[in-house]
């Protein structure tokens, strides 16, 4: 019994993972939707690389490439749903019935896993070097960037200035706009990336 509520919590989890992102990339379209055509025109990444022959520099398909994405979102989240409801109302049922039940949600993880992999990792990650993305302004982003092999620790330390200065650079590794960053009273924040 233990075994199988902990695979209906954990589908019913990456439904509710997903529901959240497909809610934030709707109400807050444009935030994702700039990240999204960065990447896609590959303007942020090192100068002088060799890949910018691959850049996509029309608005149209940096919108149908994030509508994509919304809808990929969306479809994981109501395929995770149901698939967390059938493995529920399957739970007192025979191992054979439960197991039965699993299909749907097994096909739910594999589409959810997949956008992972072909949207982000190969297209955005590879294809369109998002890992040598160098100076993106933004304050964070809701797909923290798988590639980097590195672990940021954060290190308060004292200012003689009375208020804080924080870091460069962010846990995603994008810069962080001075008028964004948080105020700690006599602290700064420093990363030591340790690899």
């Amino acid at each position: 019994m233990t075994l199988r509520l902990a695979k209906i919590s954990l589908v019913f989890a990456v439904a509710f993972f997903y529901f959240v992102i497909t809610f934030n990339n709707v109400t807050d379209y444009d935030s994702d939707y700039q990240f999204v055509r960065h990447v896609l025109m590959m303007d942020t990444t090192f100068p002088g690389n060799h890949g910018m022959w691959r850049a996509i520099n029309a608005p149209a398909v940096h919108t149908a490439f994030y509508l994509l994405i919304i809808a990929w979102e969306a479809l994981s989240t109501v395929l995770c749903f149901a698939g967390g409801v059938k493995l529920a109302s399957a739970l007192r049922d025979t191992a054979a019935a439960f197991n039965a039940a699993k299909r749907l949600a097994i096909i739910a993880l594999t589409v959810s896993l997949l956008q992972w992999l072909l949207a982000f990792l190969i297209v955005g990650g590879e294809w369109f070097l998002m890992w040598a993305v160098k100076n993106l302004e933004r304050p964070g982003c809701r797909h923290p960037n798988v590639h980097r092999d590195r672990i940021r620790v954060a290190v308060p330390r004292a200012t003689g200035h009375g208020r804080t200065a924080l870091a460069r650079r962010s846990p995603t590794g994008f810069t962080i706009p001075p008028q964004q960053q948080p105020k700690h009273s006599r602290r700064q924040i420093r990363e030591i990336h340790i690899r």
